[in-house]
């Protein structure tokens, strides 16, 4: 017997009015690994011998979030949790979901439906561990490998292909060779997977604490080129890099980048991907809008400063890093991308060593040093110059801030409102003369 996690305490009022009903009740999947591995559990998933309709009728306050399935939202105590009756699945067509589902009432049988054998670990209320397939022997061993035949899992659910990488690369675990040889021989069958749900994987993968490892697995295994639409050819012919080499070193970097969205960039960057390129990937990827932005000018700065290529085969620098040419090209790329992508890029740079050191220290004090990066850090907007100038709202009034942003961000107009305004008027005047 193990003692129980204190969320799984919380939830033994649901196992125990289960069991007061005649019914057998377990804490199942995700809860018992993460609880057996120490690790924080994120919510509580319980299997039972009792049909949905007897589950709703033991609870008063229940959600049927499932009950083709046999699952029910059970709220107890303030929290809730899915309370889901044992069964067996057949008839997977779309090799994603079940089409045929039985229920049953043996605990060993709804466990051999699952993907992997640490999954496939139950635990009851006493903390006595039910463990038919050998999970917390895998456990032990750091490896994941399948409940029965790899290649039938995988023909199941083509999605448990991605999930069996992301189990790995954020568990530190490796992959069974059967596992590996089944996900190779079934990667076509991603085709069949929805691309949101490729992105959520994706996410998991590159927001774990070693996401180099994941996109090592992602690369070697060629998954990229079989995803349900086609995502641009620098991500689908993405090889896994040579061991030692600066792009291996960049990705092992990764994991010292702070932001999700920052590791995605880093990702199209080592891929050579051009900004067009990634706002493609992202919008095939079904990414929100603002995210795909923040991305996309992360992307689009690397290429603006010299980048372009793959990340770990950094663009040559001048020589002296405070060179003129070189101040003028970043101060140029921070205005078209913003200060967000620049912070963003800089982060990238440090962790996977882009460019030298001395060369990143200069750029983020002209960064820090940069009088105004955006039009909204004028002294004057759009309505002071309509109203000084006389102007009717327009593209000119955009070009005129666009023209003012540069000349306070290069150091030639002092960031005032008069001032601005003044040069503002003398553009205007001899526009006019």
């Amino acid at each position: 017997m193990r003692p129980l996690d204190p969320l799984m305490q919380e939830a033994l009022p649901v196992i125990r009015k289960l069991e007061s009903g005649g019914f057998e009740a377990v804490f199942v999947g995700g809860c018992v690994r993460d609880s057996l591995m120490g690790r924080p559990l994120a919510d509580i998933d319980i299997a039972t011998s009792a049909l949905p309709e007897q589950v709703a009728a033991l609870f008063p306050r229940t959600l049927p979030t499932g009950l083709r399935h046999g699952t029910v939202t059970v709220r107890s105590g303030g929290r809730t949790c899915e309370v889901t009756t044992y069964r067996v699945e057949s008839g997977y067509h779309d090799h994603r979901r079940p089409s045929e589902v039985e229920f049953v009432d043996d605990l060993t049988t709804d466990l051999m439906r699952r993907d992997f054998t640490i999954n496939a670990i139950a635990m009851r209320a006493d903390g006595t561990v039910v463990d038919p397939f050998g999970g917390i022997a895998d456990l032990k061993r750091r490896v994941i490998r399948c409940v029965g035949d790899p290649e039938e899992r995988f023909r199941e659910d083509a999605l448990r292909m991605l999930r069996a990488i992301r189990f790995a690369s954020v568990f530190g675990f490796r992959l069974a060779f059967s596992v590996w040889k089944a996900l190779v021989r079934c990667r076509e069958l991603l085709r069949h997977i929805a691309m949101e749900r490729i992105r959520a994987e994706l996410e998991k993968i590159m927001a774990g604490p070693d996401p180099g490892r994941g996109l090592a697995l992602l690369t070697a295994g060629g998954l990229a080129a079989y995803t349900k639409e086609p995502l641009p050819e620098a991500l689908r012919a993405a090889k896994r890099p040579d061991p030692g080499s600066p792009l291996a070193r960049c990705a092992g970097g990764l994991s010292q980048v702070a932001g999700l969205s920052e590791r995605l960039a880093a990702l199209f960057m080592m891929a050579g991907a051009s900004p067009e390129d990634a706002a493609s990937a992202l919008k095939t990827l079904r990414f929100p809008k603002a995210e795909t932005e923040r991305i996309v000018s992360v992307v689009r700065l690397h290429a603006m400063t010299g980048g372009g290529r793959p990340l770990g085969e950094p663009a040559p620098v001048p020589e002296n890093p405070v060179h003129s040419a070189s101040r003028t090209q970043w101060i140029d790329a921070v205005l078209a991308c913003g200060a967000e992508a620049a912070d963003g890029w800089l982060s990238i740079a440090g962790a996977c060593r882009l460019v030298p050191s001395d060369v990143q220290a200069q750029r983020r004090t002209w960064l820090k040093e940069l009088p105004a990066a955006s039009v909204r850090e004028l002294a004057v907007g759009g309505s002071d110059l309509i109203r000084r100038l006389g102007l009717t709202a327009g593209p000119a009034v955009g070009r005129l801030l666009d023209k003012l942003l540069r000349e306070v961000a290069y150091g030639r107009l002092p960031n005032e409102r008069e001032a601005l305004l003044e040069q503002a008027e003398t553009w205007n005047k001899n526009r006019g003369d």
